[in-house]
């Protein structure tokens, strides 16, 4: 299986509260991960 990590997939629009919830189209979320 072939991964495309260059191509962005569009999230807004698909009744996520954490992607259509704010308002501005730059929103850069992190993933923080304890170790």
């Amino acid at each position: 299986m072939k991964y495309d990590f260059d191509t962005i997939v569009p999230r807004r629009g698909t009744n996520s509260y954490k992607w259509d919830t704010p308002e501005e189209e730059n929103v850069i979320y992190k993933l923080r991960i304890n170790r």
